[in-house]
């Protein structure tokens, strides 16, 4: 029995880890870089749509420097928004009633009539089709009009 206890058994050898070879090394070096990339164009892509989000709830799609523009034509423009949309929506079977609610509006002063060539100065922009807030010069009254009355 002693001889059993003194007797030691050969140390079982322990497989070793061969090191990774160098091309692998490589792909794993190039495609963790490729994940930071892109995670840093994930990261840019959020911070631009929550800066456009802001923007929109606030009125305000775009921030526009103050240079004077013109108008192109006859428009209507209105303090509120919703008013000015609602009589820009001309329709030949509501035609006679928008036009009994803009000169109302007008009598009010709630909107007003912007002629061609009329300096202007943008304070909101769409950004692609719809309503402008502007004000006239020397005025910080501003007005709510289709975007088509600013010349190109």
């Amino acid at each position: 029995m002693l001889q059993h206890m003194t007797q030691s058994e050969p140390p079982v050898k322990e497989a070793e880890a061969t090191p990774p070879q160098w091309p692998v090394l490589l792909v794993m070096l190039v495609g963790s870089g490729i994940g930071l990339i892109a995670l840093l164009l994930v990261l840019i892509a959020i911070g631009s749509l929550h800066r456009l989000a802001a923007a929109t709830q606030s009125g305000r799609a775009t921030d526009v420097p103050q240079l004077e523009q013109h108008i192109s034509g006859t428009f209507l423009g209105c303090q509120d928004k919703r008013t000015a949309e609602h009589l820009s929506t001309r329709t030949p079977s509501a035609h006679s009633a928008l036009e009994r609610e803009a000169e109302a509006a007008l009598a009010s002063k709630a909107c007003t009539r912007f002629r061609a060539g009329d300096p202007v100065y943008l304070d909101s922009v769409p950004l692609l089709r719809g309503q402008v807030q502007l004000h006239r010069k020397n005025s910080k009254t501003k007005w709510w009009t289709d975007s088509e009355a600013i010349r190109p």
